[in-house]
C-alpha cells in the first residue's frame, strides 16, 4: 500500500510489509501483538530489501534474491521467537515450559519460513517479468 502511493520513497517499501501485517493482527484478534508485528515485519522487509538491492543491479542475480529471502525470514524468526520467549517469562511461565513452547514455535516458524522462501523467490521473478513485459515495472529498480 505504501509502495503504491510512494514508489520512490525508500522507507515506503518496508513500511508496507509492517502496515499490512499490523492491520491483519488488528482485524484477526491479535491487537496486543500488532505493534510488535509492525516493527518486526518492517525490519524483515528492510533486511531483505537491503540485501536484495545492495545498492546495485545485482538484484537480478538469483543467488542474491535467495540470500535476501533467507536473511529476511531468519531475522523475522529471531525477532518473533525472542518476543515470544520474553512474553512467556513476563507472564510467569516456568523456564522449562517456556523453552518447550519456544522449541515448538521454532519448528513451526522455521517451516513456514522455508515454505515462504521457496514460494516467494520464484513468485517475485515471475511478477517482475510480467510487469516489465507489460511496461508496468517502470518504478521497479532493475
Amino acid at each position: 500500500m505504501c509502495s503504491a502511493f510512494c514508489p520512490d520513497c525508500f522507507w515506503g517499501r518496508f513500511t508496507a510489509a509492517g502496515i499490512g501485517s499490523f492491520i491483519f493482527d488488528l482485524v484477526g484478534g491479535w491487537a496486543s501483538s500488532a505493534p510488535f508485528t509492525l516493527v518486526f515485519k518492517f525490519l524483515m522487509a528492510f533486511v531483505c530489501g537491503i540485501i536484495a538491492r545492495g545498492g546495485d543491479k545485482s538484484a537480478k542475480k538469483l543467488s542474491r534474491l535467495i540470500l535476501a529471502a533467507v536473511a529476511g525470514s531468519l531475522s523475522y524468526c529471531a525477532l518473533y521467537l525472542g518476543y515470544s520467549y520474553v512474553k512467556e517469562l513476563l507472564i510467569g511461565s516456568a523456564v522449562q515450559v517456556v523453552n518447550l513452547k519456544i522449541a515448538t514455535k521454532a519448528a513451526a516458524t522455521l517451516t513456514n519460513a522455508v515454505i515462504a522462501d521457496v514460494v516467494a523467490v520464484p513468485l517475485f521473478i515471475a511478477v517482475r517479468k510480467a510487469l516489465a513485459k507489460n511496461h508496468l515495472g517502470g518504478k521497479l529498480r532493475e
